[in-house]
C-alpha cells in the first residue's frame, strides 16, 4: 500500500465514506483502513468472555469444552450475515454456539470491508433465531479465533494419542525414557505449557544477566539514570557525590561521559545515514520528561527490518531511563507488522511453535517510542493512527536504517565524524 503523507495524516470522517457507494480496497487512505480495522478488532474484555485461555497447560487445554464447527452445507449469501442495525445481542452466547466453518469465515472476512462501507454495523447469524441476533462486527474475529483454537486442540489431541501409542509399543529404553521425560504425562508437562516454558527460560536468562552485571551498583545506576542530551544531570550527580567512595564515583563519572559520547554518536550516524523523522530518531523520543520505562512500546530495527517492540521482561535490571543511549541492552517482546496498523504477537520466526518472540537489542536498534500504548487485539496489537502514520514513514526509510546499522557495527579508531573507521570487524548484533 503506497500512500502519500497527506493521505496518512487525513482524519477519517464517517459521513464521507459510510453509505456513499464507495468501493473498498487496501488502496484507500490509511485513516479509512484503520477505522475499518478498529470496528472489526475484538477488545480484550470481549475476548476474555468468549475465548478460552491459551496459556493453560496442554493437558488442561485438550480437556476444554470448545464449540463445534457447524456441519451445514448451505449458509446463504454473505450479505445475510451483515446488518445495518446496531448490535444488541450478548456476545457471551457465542461460547455455547457452533461456529461457522473456516471457509465461511474467510469469505465473510473478504466481504467485511465492503459491507462496512455499505453501512453494516452488526453481524447477524442466520443459523439461529431466524437471523434475529445482532452481534458487534468483531464477532467475526471471535469466531476466527475460536476456529483456530479448535484446530489447535485437535492437533494436540492427535499428538498426545500418538505419544501414548508409541509408549505402549516402544521396545528400547531410550525411546521410553524420552517419552517419559517429555511426553504428556511428564511432570514438566503437567506444570506448564510449552509456551510458558519458553517464556520462563527467557526470564531466567534475564535474571542471570542481572545478577552477574558488570560494575558496581552505583555504576549501573548512573548508566541508566543519565539524562538525554540537554536534560538534567542533577539526579546522577547527586548520587555520585553521596557515594562516599572515590573509585565508585570515578566509575560513575566515566560512565556518564561514555553514554553522552554514545548519544552524540547516535545523532551523527543517523544524520549521516539520512534516516526519516530524524528529530524523533536522534533521542528515540526519550527525554527526562518522557523516560523509557518497562511496559512502553516502540519501533525497533532487527535483522528482519522495522518491527514493533514492547512489554519489557519482568526481570529487566532497570525500570526507566531518560537517555536511550545510556542503556547497555534493551529486552523487548517483538511484534511483527501484519497489515495496516496491526502487529502480530506471534511473529514468523516463532510461528512454528506458536509462541511469542523476545529480543535483546542494542540501544541504536530502538528507533523511537510510540505516543501511547496500542490497542490489544486477538492477533496482537493495533497502533493508534498517529503511531501507524509514524511507522509508515519510518518503514519507507528501511534502507537508511540498514546503512545506519552497518555504521554502528564498525569498530576501530574514531574518525572526525564520530562514526568510527572500519576495521573489518563487526560489533554485536
Amino acid at each position: 500500500m503506497d500512500l502519500d503523507v497527506e493521505d496518512l495524516e487525513a482524519a477519517f470522517v464517517p459521513a464521507d465514506w459510510i453509505g456513499k457507494r464507495k468501493k473498498y480496497s487496501e488502496d484507500l487512505p490509511a485513516s479509512v483502513i484503520a477505522a475499518k480495522n478498529a470496528v472489526f478488532s475484538c477488545p480484550t474484555s470481549a475476548t476474555e468472555i468468549v475465548i478460552a485461555d491459551r496459556n493453560v497447560p496442554v493437558l488442561k487445554f485438550v480437556e476444554m469444552v470448545l464449540p463445534h464447527v457447524s456441519s451445514e452445507l448451505v449458509y446463504g449469501e454473505s450479505g445475510m450475515w451483515f446488518s445495518d442495525d446496531e448490535p444488541t445481542s450478548d456476545i457471551a452466547v457465542l461460547r455455547s454456539r457452533n461456529i461457522p466453518p473456516r471457509r465461511v469465515l474467510d469469505e465473510l472476512a473478504r466481504k467485511s470491508g465492503q459491507a462496512w462501507l455499505n453501512g453494516a454495523r452488526s453481524v447477524s447469524d442466520p443459523r439461529y433465531n431466524d437471523g434475529g441476533d445482532r452481534f458487534p462486527l468483531y464477532a467475526l474475529a471471535l469466531w476466527t479465533e475460536m476456529s483456530k483454537m479448535i484446530e489447535e486442540q485437535r492437533s494436540w489431541k492427535r499428538s498426545i494419542e500418538w505419544l501414548a501409542k508409541q509408549r505402549e509399543k516402544c521396545q528400547d529404553d531410550l525411546t521410553k525414557e524420552i517419552i517419559d521425560k517429555y511426553g504428556p504425562d511428564s511432570e514438566k508437562a503437567k506444570e506448564r505449557s510449552l509456551r510458558q516454558q519458553l517464556i520462563r527460560k527467557f526470564h531466567l536468562a534475564l535474571k542471570e544477566e542481572q545478577d552477574t552485571a558488570t560494575g558496581t551498583g552505583l555504576e549501573r545506576a548512573a548508566r541508566w539514570r543519565a539524562s538525554a542530551p540537554g536534560g538534567s544531570e542533577s539526579k546522577t550527580a547527586e548520587k555520585a557525590a553521596l557515594a562516599g567512595n572515590a573509585a565508585n564515583a570515578a566509575l560513575a563519572a566515566t560512565a556518564i561521559e561514555n553514554f553522552f559520547d554514545a548519544a552524540a554518536k547516535r545523532k551523527t550516524i543517523f544524520t549521516k545515514a539520512g534516516v526519516p523523522s530524524l528529530p524523533e530518531v536522534i533521542a528515540a523520543r526519550v527525554t527526562p520528561l518522557r523516560p523509557i520505562s518497562i511496559g512502553d512500546f516502540g519501533v525497533i530495527y532487527t535483522s528482519r527490518g522495522l518491527m514493533g517492540g514492547g512489554k519489557y521482561g519482568k526481570h529487566e535490571p532497570v525500570t526507566e531511563s531518560s537517555n536511550i543511549s545510556a542503556l547497555s541492552k534493551i529486552s523487548v517482546q517483538v511484534y511483527e507488522h501484519g497489515h495496516g496498523a496491526q502487529f502480530r504477537s506471534i511473529p514468523t520466526a516463532t510461528a512454528v511453535v506458536q509462541t511469542k518472540q523476545f529480543a535483546h537489542i542494542q540501544p541504536y536498534q530502538f528507533i523511537c517510542l510510540l505516543s501511547g500504548s496500542p490497542k490489544t487485539i486477538p492477533s496482537g496489537v493495533e497502533l493508534r493512527l498517529e503511531d501507524a502514520n509514524r511507522f509508515k514513514l519510518l518503514l519507507r526509510g528501511s534502507a537508511k536504517f540498514e546503512v545506519a546499522k552497518k555504521l554502528f557495527r564498525k569498530r576501530g579508531k574514531k574518525s572526525a565524524d564520530g562514526a568510527g573507521e572500519d576495521s573489518g570487524e563487526e560489533g554485536d548484533e
